[in-house]
């Protein structure tokens, strides 16, 4: 079996977008079950949430 990581990134207020990625990763695995030369391929997502962060203070900080 061949397994092939696909990242998918995003930030936190996209989880509708990112959970249909999921589903098309499933879908693609459940019609590739096998290719032309009767291997295994299978997808599987590695999900990573990018946290919104807001900026209290400038790149240096209070740096004097």
């Amino acid at each position: 079996m061949r397994i092939i990581k696909v990242l998918i990134a995003s930030p936190s207020d996209v989880e509708p977008e990112r959970k249909i990625a999921e589903a098309v990763i499933r879908d693609w695995n459940t019609r590739h079950k096998m290719n032309a030369d009767d291997t295994v391929l299978l997808l599987r997502p590695l999900k990573l949430k990018i946290i919104n962060l807001i900026a209290k203070s400038g790149f240096a900080g209070n740096a004097n």
